[in-house]
């Protein structure tokens, strides 16, 4: 995936700059005086993998500790997955200090809120094998709300990773007004990549603080992974999937136990942290 980590890393720098500086729903900028703007999405990965469970128990190694030792590896990989979007959404902190430089007002056309604004060459280069080959480029944020959720687009025009392209979108997302279910889809402009199908889609569903879930989908070059996660109170669930084998992971916090189930469906269990026969 040459250039999906840093493609993305673009998607969190756009949102963030627009979530941080003038993107705002200031009435007196729009161009609708009787509607006001929507809020930029507060968060691009909203459901996280709680890891520090496993951070703060005192577990040694040894065998018969080695299923409750696998279970924390697994879960500390797909937590570096999905608590990035893949591994593939970069810090944010970075990205921060851009707010300032950009003042940007929402405009207002037929049910849709767009906020465009100019990104400098400087600060794209990361987003290149060769800064060198950094443009200048235009970003345009379309919000369109829809009864209870609001459709985002994320348009960019310039040198998109050796593509020129105008106003291609890669970014879209489905979010709630609430933010608590929701969607985002990015997309590439490689010749070898159809652009009309997302590279990698986050979704996720929180019903209360200590019940919620999230999905990531890679579908990229003819590979396939996703990892799947719920968590209800308690009870945390991940499921790893390559296009061909499913492998399941599951852990209680209270009760410290918890079964892997592998690719070829052997089950490894555990209780109060020692391996045990399943049931």
């Amino acid at each position: 995936m040459k250039y999906l980590k840093k493609y993305s890393l673009l998607l969190i720098a756009v949102l963030m700059v627009c979530m941080v500086s003038a993107c705002s729903d200031d009435p007196s900028t729009a161009t609708d005086p009787d509607e006001d703007a929507p809020e930029l999405p507060g968060s691009v990965i909203p459901v996280q993998i709680d890891l520090g469970y496993f951070a703060a128990q005192d577990v040694p190694q040894g065998e018969e500790y080695s299923n409750f030792l696998m279970v924390k590896m697994m879960a500390e990989t797909a937590g570096s997955m999905l608590n990035s979007g893949g591994n593939f959404l970069a810090p944010v902190s970075e990205f921060l200090g851009m707010a300032g430089l950009f003042g940007v007002d929402p405009v207002h056309d037929n049910g849709t809120w767009s906020w465009t604004f100019q990104v400098p060459s400087d600060f794209l280069g990361d987003f290149y094998d060769d800064p060198s080959d950094a443009q200048d480029a235009v970003i345009r944020i379309l919000g369109t709300p829809s009864g209870n959720s609001i459709d985002w687009e994320v348009l960019f025009t310039g040198l998109l990773y050796d593509v020129q392209v105008s106003d291609f979108t890669f970014m879209t997302g489905t979010l709630s007004l609430d933010e608590l279910s929701g969607e985002w889809n990015l997309f590439s402009p490689e010749e070898e990549v159809n652009s009309e199908a997302a590279v990698l889609t986050y979704s996720w569903q929180i019903d209360s603080d200590e019940n919620y879930g999230a999905s990531v989908l890679i579908e990229y070059m003819g590979d396939v992974f996703s990892i799947d996660y719920t968590r209800n109170g308690s009870n945390n669930e991940i499921s790893f999937n390559d296009g061909d084998t499913t492998q399941t992971l599951n852990w209680d916090t209270n009760a410290h136990s918890g079964i892997i189930i592998t690719a070829d469906g052997t089950s490894l269990c555990y209780e109060n942290f020692i391996n045990t026969e399943c049931t």
